[in-house]
C-alpha cells in the first residue's frame, strides 16, 4: 500500500502542535488531498536520534499496524530538519478522551496498550515515554504507538538511567532515583493512563477505590503501588482478569496486534513546505 505521495505538488499546511522535541504539521497535497504529518526540528541531532530509534525499531520487529509508520529518511529545508509519518485523523488518545465518552472504550484501549507494551518488552524494547499523547487512534479505534525518541533497545538487565520521559506521567521511582526497572516503570505509567481514562483526571496518590467496577479498582490499586516490586509484570498484567475478561472484538487486539511483519516500506519524496509561517504557501 502506498502510504505517502511521491513527488507531491505544493501542500497546504496546518500546525498541529509543539512538543518538547519539535513542531508537528499536517500537510495536505493540493492536487489529490493526500494528508500526512511532518515533524520539524530546529536541532538536527534530536531529529537524527528519533529517526534512528524508528530505524532500530523496524529492524528489530518489522513494521506493525500498532506502531507508527514513519519515513526514516531525514530531510532538510530552510535550517530545519524534518521527517514524515502517516496521519491518523482521529488524533491522539488524549484528544479522544476529551471528545468522547470513555465508558465503553476503557477496556478496549487499555487491553491494546498492555499488548503493545508486552510485545515490545518481549523484543527487548521499552518505549520510556508512554502517555495518552503518544497513542494515536487509528481505524476501528485501534491504537498506534508513536514517538520512540526515548525508547531503549536490547536492555538485558531492564535498568534505566536518567530521564523518566514525561514527568507528569512518570512512575514515582523514575522521579526519585537514577536507577529503576524499565518494565515496572512502564507498568506504573499504564496504571496512570488507566486511572485518567476512568476518572478523567491525573492520578494523585493515594489511590482511593470508588463504587463500581471492583475488578478495575483492584487492578488500579496494584498498578499504582508506589513500590515497583508490588506491581505486576507485563506478562502478569496481560493475563489479569480485568484485561482478559472480555473476548476480543474485531476492533480490539485481533486487529491491532497482527504480528505479521509488513514488507512494505514507506517511499521517499521531497515535501514542499514553508516553515516560516503557519499560513498557506504563497500562491495557493
Amino acid at each position: 500500500m502506498q502510504d505517502f505521495p511521491i513527488n507531491p505538488q505544493p501542500t497546504f499546511h496546518i500546525k498541529l502542535g509543539d512538543g518538547g522535541d519539535g513542531t508537528v504539521f499536517l500537510e495536505t497535497d493540493i492536487d489529490d488531498g493526500t494528508q500526512y504529518v511532518v515533524k520539524c526540528f530546529s536541532n538536527p541531532k534530536i531529529a537524527e536520534q528519533e529517526v534512528n530509534a524508528y530505524s532500530t525499531l523496524y529492524e528489530q520487529v518489522g513494521e506493525r499496524p500498532f506502531l507508527a509508520k514513519v519515513d526514516t529518511q531525514l530531510r532538510r529545508k530552510d535550517g530545519h530538519t524534518f521527517f514524515v509519518m502517516r496521519y491518523y485523523p482521529k488524533g491522539s488518545l488524549l484528544d479522544y478522551i476529551n471528545k468522547n465518552s470513555m465508558d465503553n472504550n476503557i477496556h478496549n484501549f487499555f487491553k491494546q496498550m498492555v499488548e503493545i507494551a508486552k510485545f515490545l518488552k518481549d523484543h527487548g524494547i521499552f518505549h520510556c515515554d508512554l502517555k495518552p499523547e503518544n497513542f494515536v487512534v487509528g481505524d476501528d479505534d485501534t491504537l498506534v504507538l508513536i514517538d520512540f525518541a526515548r525508547a531503549r533497545f536490547n536492555d538485558a538487565n531492564l535498568t534505566l538511567f536518567g530521564s523518566p520521559g514525561t514527568t507528569a506521567w512518570a512512575a514515582p521511582e523514575a522521579l526519585e532515583s537514577t536507577h529503576y526497572n524499565a518494565e515496572k516503570s512502564e507498568v506504573g505509567v499504564l496504571g496512570r493512563i488507566l486511572f485518567a481514562m476512568r476518572f478523567l483526571k491525573m492520578f494523585t496518590p493515594p489511590f482511593r477505590p470508588t463504587d463500581g467496577d471492583t475488578e478495575l479498582n483492584r487492578l488500579l490499586r496494584s498498578l499504582l503501588e508506589k513500590d515497583p516490586g508490588a506491581r505486576p509484570t507485563l506478562d502478569q498484567l496481560a493475563t489479569d482478569p480485568y484485561v482478559t475478561r472480555l473476548p476480543p472484538s474485531a476492533s480490539t487486539s485481533t486487529a491491532s496486534l497482527d504480528t505479521t511483519s509488513s514488507a512494505t516500506r514507506v517511499d521517499s519524496f521531497e515535501a514542499y513546505v514553508n516553515y516560516g509561517t503557519a499560513d498557506p504557501p504563497t500562491g495557493l
